[in-house]
């Protein structure tokens, strides 16, 4: 499994452009990737359902997953999305463009 972030503190770069192409890469050479979007604008996540990809997605917000993954790391040494990642090949992260997230 990979994981690929795209990441930038500034917004109207590419991030979310960048993420769904290469989901829908992954997903044409074989791979069952997860995006994770962790934009509240979920634009990644609605164009990959508007293509018709069965490229799985998953709204997350950043506050959220770091949250969760802190406090499950402390209890369980493993984060709660950890099945679920296990399960794709790939994951990517599209973040929003602020500065605090990345």
């Amino acid at each position: 499994m990979t994981i690929y972030a795209y990441f930038n503190q500034k917004g109207g770069v590419g991030k979310t452009t960048l993420a769904v192409h290469h989901a829908a890469h992954l997903y044409r050479s074989g791979s069952h990737p997860l995006l994770l979007d962790t934009d509240r604008q979920r634009h990644s996540s609605g164009w990959l359902n508007a293509s018709g990809l069965a490229v799985d997605t998953k709204y997350v917000s950043p506050k959220d997953l770091a949250d969760r993954i802190l406090r499950t790391a402390r209890t369980q040494g493993r984060h709660v999305l950890s099945d679920e990642i296990d399960s794709h090949g790939d994951i990517i992260i599209d973040a929003p463009g602020e500065l605090d997230v990345a």
